[in-house]
């Protein structure tokens, strides 16, 4: 079948039925008609995708072999956790429609990446260090932010053992947070909901000389979007590299000193090994990261948080 057949036999009679294909992310990003792009068949084509009958991914089992085939990995977090509200990832990125969502290339279903999770729970990382040093001061909490995101820092054990775990600008964490994907054997495989922006200051917000006034005259142009409604069920997977921390213990870590010469650096290890093996660090580490912070786009707007479960 090439492309002309295919988007004869999606587009039926003008209006999209994605209920055909089964690669969501191909009918999101490349089966889209000229004639969509800048008119208000928009809605048309997002409820087309919101209305697909179910998502055919068995992603429990090819999760499973993910995890099987990292060696040298160990598994200490792996929990299902529903969304509190919905979830809207990649809203920003270039898409024709103007609004996008992130979806995976080949099983063209919405997931949060696993580098977004690692950022959101380093975070919290940063502000529980906040927390233990007592920080009251700008200016403190400022120069901790420099240390805790820059290089290693060898010289302060607190700062150190939370940059081995979630990385540094020098250094890969010892933390690996896998790619998080929804489990589509829930809510009968539907998992997407229309939503709708709608900015009522066009002219004003577009406007870069400051000239236009926020005028109650203009006429709001509704924007839609699509988001993963709440309810849905995701799987959150940590793994602790354990080859690389044996590595780690056995040979050292070294820096180049004043005199450039190579110099060993103490290693917080029971502290490491304290904290991986403690359920309940990373279990509140994910509990703030995903019900105050939350996940993905709009998050001070109340989109993308969780609800965990004790």
């Amino acid at each position: 079948m090439n492309y002309n057949e295919l988007i004869n036999l999606i587009y039926n009679a003008e209006k999209p039925d994605f209920r055909k294909i089964s690669n969501i992310s191909l009918a999101f990003s490349k089966i889209i008609k000229n004639d969509i792009i800048n008119s208000s068949k928009k809605k048309d084509f997002f409820k087309s995708v919101e209305s697909v009958a179910k998502v055919h991914v068995n992603l429990k089992q090819r999760m499973d072999l993910t995890k099987e085939s990292l060696t040298g990995f160990i598994k200490i977090y792996e929990k299902d956790i529903a969304l509190n509200s919905p979830l809207v990832c990649g809203l920003g990125a270039t898409h024709v429609l103007e609004t996008s969502l992130t979806l995976h290339h080949i099983w063209g279903i919405p997931y949060i990446p696993g580098s977004s999770l690692k950022g959101v729970c380093r975070k919290v990382a940063f502000w529980k260090l906040v927390e233990e040093k007592n920080l009251q001061n700008e200016n403190d909490i400022n120069e901790l932010q420099k240390k805790f995101y820059g290089d290693l820092a060898y010289n302060d054990t607190k700062i150190l053992t939370y940059q081995l775990l979630f990385g540094a600008q020098d250094f890969k964490g010892i933390l690996t947070f896998l790619d998080v994907y929804p489990d589509t054997s829930t809510n009968d495989g539907k998992i997407f909901r229309l939503d709708i922006m709608n900015p009522h200051y066009s002219s004003y917000y577009s406007d870069d000389s400051g000239e236009t006034p926020p005028g109650d005259w203009e006429n709001p142009i509704p924007i839609f979007f699509l988001t993963v409604k709440e309810g849905v069920k995701f799987r959150f997977v940590v793994l602790f590299d354990n080859y690389r921390w044996k590595k780690i213990k056995e040979n050292g870590l070294y820096i180049t000193n004043e005199e450039g010469k190579k110099e060993k650096v103490n290693i917080p290890s029971n502290e490491i090994e304290q904290l991986t093996k403690d359920n309940k660090f990373l279990e509140g580490i994910l509990k703030q990261a995903l019900e105050t912070y939350g996940l993905g786009s709009k998050t001070r707007l109340g989109y993308g948080s969780f609800r965990v479960q004790n």
